[in-house]
């Protein structure tokens, strides 16, 4: 779990997490990163919820093979490549993502 955090300007992505289970990124600041904001990859049973994601240089939240994940309660704005961009296999049915409330641009 990462919880009440700030990764301001790191030279890469901001937070990964990669063969990660039964995870939460909680009440964060992630700002300004060379890379995705946050970045998954692999991964299963994730909570996002209430942070900001703000100016990275690649999407704020990269989501790349992974399932049930949950994204609620963010500010995501102002990253290059976008808000949330999500690649997951072609079988959509096993993946579950939530989206609510929030900002996204």
């Amino acid at each position: 779990m990462i919880k009440d955090s700030v990764i301001y300007s790191s030279g890469r992505s901001g937070i990964v997490f990669r063969n990660v289970h039964n995870g939460s990124i909680i009440n964060s600041s992630i700002v300004n990163n060379d890379d995705s904001g946050i970045f998954l990859d692999s991964s299963s049973n994730v909570t996002i919820a209430n942070n900001e994601v703000l100016r990275n240089k690649q999407s704020g939240i990269n989501i790349f093979r992974s399932s049930n994940i949950i994204i609620k309660n963010n500010r995501v704005t102002n990253n290059r490549m976008g808000g949330i961009s999500s690649f997951v296999d072609s079988l959509k049915r096993k993946n579950r993502c939530k989206f609510s409330d929030g900002e996204m641009n």
